[in-house]
């Protein structure tokens, strides 16, 4: 019965039962579940914390809503973490039209990895003007967060037809902390 409710009790902190086996089998130390409770400590501060952000988004756009104001829906932005990625950059001013004359002048570089950005995909005419960083700027100050001065911000751009050159589908990145 001691058993049994020793389970039951590492169940409810949330451990795997793979977990609670190697406690229960292996003569783990008290030093070493300690150790093990404060991972699970750290963990649960951090889905804590992630959660209670998505909370305070919810709660935002009940209020929007709420209010009427949901005239100007703001798109839907995901948080997420960036690996570092070998990029190719050259700057200048030209006629789009003139845009692959500069592929000898690339310079490539890799950009940092960053530990959460703030990201929008959308979809954009090369002859149109594109306001999505206002819509992901405003996204980032209404959710919580803040825009980070430390990383670069990233835009990825993907042609979706090779007929019609001027459609594409892009995603901004801009490099955010919580506020």
């Amino acid at each position: 019965m001691f058993r049994l409710h020793r389970i039951l009790a590492y169940k409810d902190l949330g451990f795997t039962l793979d977990q609670i086996r190697t406690m229960l089998d292996e003569n783990v130390s008290s030093e070493q579940i300690r150790g093990m409770l404060r991972l699970k400590k750290a963990e649960l501060q951090k889905v804590l914390q992630e959660e209670t952000a998505r909370l305070a988004r919810i709660e935002e756009r009940l209020v929007q809503i709420e209010r009427g104001n949901d005239t100007r829906v703001l798109p839907e932005a995901i948080v997420k973490p960036s690996e570092s990625i070998l990029a190719a950059s050259v700057r200048d001013i030209i006629p789009r039209s003139q845009l692959s004359d500069l592929f000898d002048e690339v310079v490539r570089y890799v950009l940092p990895e960053v530990p959460s950005i703030a990201a929008l995909a959308h979809q954009c005419h090369l002859n149109s003007i594109c306001r999505v960083d206002t819509d992901l700027a405003l996204w980032i100050e209404s959710n919580g967060y803040r825009i980070s001065e430390t990383f670069p911000c990233r835009e990825t751009f993907v042609l979706t037809d090779e007929v019609n050159r001027e459609l594409y589908v892009a995603e901004l990145q801009i490099p955010v902390e919580i506020g």
